[in-house]
């Protein structure tokens, strides 16, 4: 039968190492009293000493947030391309649909300009979406490098 491994709160690891940092009493002491190895306090210990530096660094967490934002907003432009595409494709075979049915018929109509369908418009607005895009991503990055 295996074991489930344990799962430590954020709060109670930084808990554990402000103890085992203080040096208040000895480390098999505080992992008996906690139920921690000591291994782990000590790797917890290593861990968070690495990564100090990093609390005092605004500037990358900025650059992390700004990563985060241009995902998401990523994310939703390639959903909406996506979208737009199956739109795309719907009308395309929607109109040839109606155009074989106008040639069984024998029937042939003039098109007016505001008769050019939703296929010929949601064309324009994709190709129009993907240049201001393009555009978008140009203006972020600096001589074809990104700035992240």
């Amino acid at each position: 039968m295996s074991k489930k491994r344990k799962t430590y709160s954020l709060s109670k690891k930084a808990k554990i190492v402000l103890e085992v940092i203080r040096e208040e009493c000895p480390l098999n002491e505080i992992a008996t009293n906690y139920g921690v190895s000591p291994q782990l306090n000590s790797q917890w210990k290593v861990e968070f000493i690495e990564n100090m530096p990093a609390l005092f660094d605004k500037k990358k967490t900025e650059v992390e947030q700004m990563k985060k934002e241009h995902s998401a907003e990523k994310d939703d432009l390639i959903n909406q391309i996506g979208q737009l595409t199956v739109d795309l494709t719907w009308l395309k075979k929607k109109n040839r649909i109606k155009s074989q049915k106008y040639r069984k018929e024998g029937t042939y109509r003039v098109r007016k300009p505001e008769d050019y369908g939703q296929a010929t418009v949601l064309t324009f607005r994709i190709t129009l979406f993907i240049s201001l895009l393009q555009k978008s991503w140009r203006s972020r990055t600096k001589s074809g490098r990104s700035r992240y």
